[in-house]
């Protein structure tokens, strides 16, 4: 079995929020400031599990200094 075993996903309101969610939390911007950096949601996963042949992801929000912030990339996950 294989396992990918640590990705980060994010709604669709995030992914498009890239600008404004770098210049709010240092360790997004350390990470995701590079436009190559990719922000994928959960689906964007699925379609990779199956191209690549992989049986399960273990799926992470983000872990942001803001508490909302928290609060909706779990949501997302939860609602995943």
């Amino acid at each position: 079995m294989l396992i990918d075993a640590h990705t980060h996903v994010f709604p669709p309101a995030m992914q498009q929020n890239r600008g404004g969610l770098v210049s709010r939390d240092p360790g997004f911007r350390c990470i995701y400031q590079n436009e190559k950096a990719k922000m994928v949601q959960v689906d964007e996963i699925v379609t990779m599990l199956d191209r690549e042949n992989i049986d399960r992801a273990v799926i992470f929000g983000f872990p942001w200094q803001d508490l909302e912030l928290c609060k909706r990339g779990n949501d997302y996950v939860l609602e995943s």
